[in-house]
Formats: C-alpha cells, structure tokens, sequence
C-alpha cells in the first residue's frame, strides 16, 4: 500500500520540510522588528514586515489543510485496502475458534487506531522529526547556552516519552483484552437474547457482563 502511494508520501515530506520552515515566521519577523524598525522607528517598514509574515501565515495554514487532507485520504486508503481481507479472515477465525469473534473485532479495532494514526498526527511526527536537529543548530547558533538548554529539553521529553511507552504498553494491551471480552459477551447477549430470556440466563449473563464491564474500568 505504501509503496503505491509513494508519491502521495513524497509529497507529505516536501509540505512538511515546507511547514517546519515556515514555522519561524514568527521569530524572524520579531528579529526583523527589533532590528529594523525599532532602530529607524520606520512605520512603512513595520507594515511591509507585517504583510509578509501575514501571507506567510496564511500560506502555512492553507498547507497544513492540504496536508490534513492528504493524511486522511490515504487513511480512507489504508482501511479500503485492509479491512475488507481483515473481515474476511476474521469470519474465517470465528467458525474455527470460540474466541475468533473476539479476536476478529480487535482485529477491526486494530485496523481502526492504524487508519486513525495515519489520518492524524502519527506520520506528520515523522516527517517532523528530523528537523529537530536544524532546531536545534539554529539555537547554537544564537548561542550555546541556548542550544543546550533546547537540548536537555528534546533529551527530557524523549526519555519520558520512552518511559511511558514502556511503563503503559502492558496495561493498555490488558484493557484491550478486557474490553473485547466485556463486548464479546454483550454481542452474545444480544445475538441469543430469545434463548437467554426462555432458559431464564439473562440475570446470570448480565451479572457476569458487570463482572466483566467493572474490571475493563
């Protein structure tokens, strides 16, 4: 799939390089203020600068809508092209095993949050991210003290970043199993809920659907 929408990604890289640069619209136009217009007390100036950091914003905006667009088209392309296979895998795994519908469903859940990564903010911290290093000499270059202060703080923030990854994987992996069994059983509920009421089991289910529902929460 990616490799065919090579050039769509491509694309993506160049709006983002684009955007990241743009992103300092704000601070050169400060610099430019402080430096021209203030020494000259020139208002023409003030309003040209003002002009052009306007156009450059209005320019940013329109790119990081283009890009949203692009994300959430080849979002829309991830879930056409899996989906169906994952539903057809997953009727499959539900006549072969007790657990296949629950497994099944997490499956879609699992087509879900990809298309939902790439349609968000997960391939755009990708392209950004290695500007962080052009950040980062910009900073050095004002001066070093500026630049290790940016430093030690992308080293800070990556290293809780890390830590929380680690320390949530194996909880959010057990809430998941504990939400498919809790939806597992509602699906059964509804699905048999004529032969639940006639055999008088639908209080006993029930109570094990709360049993199931208070431990997921």
């Amino acid at each position: 799939l990616f490799a065919r929408c090579r050039t769509a990604i491509l694309a993506l890289g160049v709006i983002s390089g684009v955007v990241n640069m743009l992103t300092l619209t704000g601070s050169i136009f400060m610099m430019q203020v402080y430096d021209r217009v203030l020494a000259s007390q020139s208002i023409p100036t003030l309003i040209g600068l003002s002009a052009l950091a306007l156009l450059a914003y209005l320019f940013q905006g329109w790119l990081e809508a283009r890009r949203a667009r692009m994300l959430t088209l080849l979002g829309e392309k991830l879930d056409s092209e899996i989906t169906p296979k994952v539903q057809a895998a997953g009727l499959k795994l539900t006549l072969l095993s007790p657990t296949g519908q629950a497994e099944a469903s997490q499956a879609l859940r699992d087509v879900e949050a990809m298309r939902s990564f790439v349609s968000a903010n997960g391939l755009v911290a990708a392209f950004d991210l290695p500007w962080l290093p052009f950040y980062l000499a910009i900073c050095f270059a004002f001066h070093w003290l500026i630049g290790v202060t940016a430093l030690v703080g992308a080293i800070i923030l990556v290293t809780l970043t890390l830590i929380t990854e680690f320390l949530s994987r194996e909880p959010a992996r057990e809430a998941m199993t504990l939400a498919a069994r809790r939806n597992d059983l509602a699906a059964t509920s509804r699905r048999n809920a004529e032969v639940l009421v006639a055999m008088g089991m639908s209080g006993r289910l029930t109570r094990r659907w709360s049993e199931a529902n208070e431990t997921y929460l």
